[in-house]
């Protein structure tokens, strides 16, 4: 993920529009370059890191995954970088490129443990700290985020792909303090205290909604989906979205909480909606 952020770095961006649900469903799609689609046009950790510079220290296996990562193969990087590990366990480029790939595929877990390995082994690489800040920003613990952007800026002042990570996690913290949350076996749901009362009942809508599509597709995603409700004018002022918007899905998806907390086909629809970008996304990439 080091690339141009937009309300979360590097992601895809869509707006929903719900002023009226008739089955055709108006959006705006701004970008697309969510964890598990194609890699950035920035550098950093999509590109040959710093070491592999040398020639005469580059084994093959190495090359070979970097190659791939850059044409969007992140599983046949995987294997590309196990095989190197096993004559380069000390290399953390090795590791680096697996928690790059495990990213893309949102194998958070694999990519975490990877990236804090390549870090021990050299703790200058900003491109690992860029990367635990991005896992973090999608997991929704904003403080680790903050915390691992801070050192890549340390390390890369210049970057200005980190500094807008950076912005991104600190606005959302200053927009959503004092939220309640819920988390429940696939959701994480986000919104103002005031609307706590309702939480439970969207929550339970969204995994009826995991099940529902997830039987359709023959795909339910393991990582927690984020989902964060705003009261609507600061939903327009969050997203930066036009006013007809009442939905967006950054990597997270983001609701205007009046048009979905109470039940009723409309606003099934705006999350089964919403929740399809989520999935999809996922099943792209899972199935290549």
């Amino acid at each position: 993920m080091l690339s141009i952020v937009l309300l979360g770095p590097g992601l895809s961006v869509d707006w929903t529009a719900i002023d009226s649900w008739r089955g055709d469903v108006e959006t705006h799609a701004v970008r697309a370059h969510p964890p598990e689609q194609n890699p950035p046009s920035k550098g950093g950790a999509t590109s040959i890191p710093r070491a592999a510079a040398r020639p005469d220290r580059r084994p093959a296996d190495i090359d070979t995954g970097w190659a791939l990562i850059q044409r969007g193969d992140y599983r046949g990087a995987i294997q590309a970088f196990n095989k190197a590990k096993d004559g380069s366990s000390q290399d953390p480029r090795v590791f680096l490129g697996l928690g790059l790939s495990h990213y893309r595929l949102a194998q958070f877990d694999p990519a975490i443990e990877n990236l804090k390995r390549a870090l021990r082994l050299d703790g200058a690489l900003e491109q690992a700290h860029t990367l635990l800040g991005d896992v973090a920003f999608m997991r929704d613990q904003l403080a680790d985020a903050v915390r691992h952007y801070e050192s890549a800026l340390t390390l890369n002042p210049n970057d200005v792909s980190i500094q807008d990570g950076l912005f991104s996690v600190r606005r959302a913290q200053q927009f959503e303090a004092g939220f309640a949350r819920i988390v429940t076996s696939h959701f994480i749901v986000k919104c103002h205290e005031a609307q706590r009362m309702g939480l439970k009942g969207l929550a339970d809508r969204l995994e009826g909604l995991y099940e529902r599509i997830g039987e359709l597709l023959q795909h339910r995603p393991k990582e927690k989906i984020i989902v964060v409700l705003y009261s609507d004018g600061v939903f327009q002022e969050f997203t930066d979205s036009p006013s007809w918007a009442g939905g967006l899905f950054d990597g997270k998806i983001h609701l205007a909480v009046r048009r979905v907390l109470h039940p009723s086909s409309e606003t099934d629809a705006t999350l089964a909606h919403e929740y399809a970008h989520a999935l999809c996304l996922r099943v792209c990439h899972t199935r290549t």
